[in-house]
């Protein structure tokens, strides 16, 4: 039923599916995913921990949780559900990389960057981790560090006009403060 988008049958479906067999995390996590794309977000995070309470060890249900956390602003708690993710998959570089992000966002930057880098070293080809150390790095005014991470980022993926400005932006503030 997800795959052809009718996000509310699922509901629906798994919703029946939970009734007859509550035990069921695999069932909570998919439940999630439907409620938050209808927008039922608050929904989504009650189903997501009901998944990883049956089932710590679900990774991707914590790295789900946590990005949905993450956009509702709720850094703190989306930063626990991605080092538990970590604990569930100890390499998982995505789950790195939005720690990362997560903890830079409530005001631990270098925590974050350590997290980045972590990332990095999991997953070298990360051009996301490489671009948000870049961010977190210029956040920090450390701009020539920062233009190292945007070219690295930009040597990865070349098609993403967002690194380009990135760059662009830490090397007109190098121009600027020159």
């Amino acid at each position: 039923l997800m795959g052809q988008d009718r996000a509310a049958e699922a509901t629906v479906a798994f919703t029946r599916a939970l009734e007859l067999d509550p035990t069921r995390a695999a069932a909570w996590v998919r439940l999630a995913a439907a409620q938050r794309a209808l927008g039922a977000t608050e929904a989504a995070i009650d189903a997501y921990r009901k998944a990883v309470a049956i089932r710590p060890d679900l990774a991707d249900a914590h790295f789900a949780l946590g990005n949905t956390l993450a956009s509702l602003g709720r850094h703190a708690e989306a930063a626990a559900s991605f080092q538990a993710a970590l604990a569930a998959r100890p390499k998982f570089a995505a789950a790195a990389n939005n720690l990362g992000i997560a903890l830079g966002n409530f005001g631990r930057v270098e925590a974050g960057m350590a997290e980045l880098r972590r990332a990095i070293a999991l997953k070298p080809d990360h051009a996301g981790a490489h671009n948000n150390l870049g961010n977190a790095l210029a956040s920090l005014g450390r701009t020539e560090e920062a233009i190292v991470a945007f070219k690295k980022a930009i040597e990865l993926t070349p098609t993403r006009a967002d690194l380009h400005s990135n760059l662009g932006d830490r090397k007109s503030t190098r121009l600027n403060s020159s």
